[in-house]
């Protein structure tokens, strides 16, 4: 049911008006042809492809080529007029802000307790050794979650 179809196919034949005689050298030639209408578009498909990647890794490289450009120009006019305006005293001032905020970074972050490691790699090492049942882990994973709730 459905495997055939429901309407016999006819096959179509057109006759053209005008007599076309073909010679029977180039009849001969295109039946010994192995040359499909497949393999015929696959090869017009990968030609295709070929000029197409061309195309784009010359856009790319033309894009990536002004992108440098246009970044370089940018960065040296931003950078000689930062040099210009900067003084040794503002230079300083700078620096002594960065490493506030880098101090104020540094104090959020907590400090792991080697019991909170030790924890950590036990979790690791029971979850490689049972690769194939994690739920075997609960124990560790208990653990650990509660050695880093004290933390926070």
């Amino acid at each position: 049911m459905g495997s055939t179809a429901s309407k016999p196919t006819e096959t179509k034949v057109f006759t053209p008006k005008a007599n076309v005689e073909l010679g029977s050298s180039l009849i001969n030639e295109l039946e010994k042809s192995p040359e499909t209408d497949y393999t015929r578009s696959q090869y017009t498909e990968k030609t295709f492809q070929a000029e197409l990647g061309k195309k784009l890794d010359q856009l790319t490289k033309e894009s990536q080529e002004k992108f440098d450009k246009e970044l370089k120009s940018a960065v040296l006019t931003k950078d000689t007029d930062k040099d210009k305006s900067l003084s040794s005293k503002d230079i300083a001032t700078r620096l002594e802000k960065f490493q506030e905020s880098l101090s104020k970074r540094q104090s959020k972050i907590f400090k792991v307790t080697d019991e909170v490691a030790k924890a950590k790699d036990d979790v690791a090492q029971c979850l490689l050794t049972n690769k194939k049942q994690p739920l075997n882990c609960w124990d560790e994973v208990a653990k650990f979650e509660q050695l880093v709730a004290q933390i926070n």
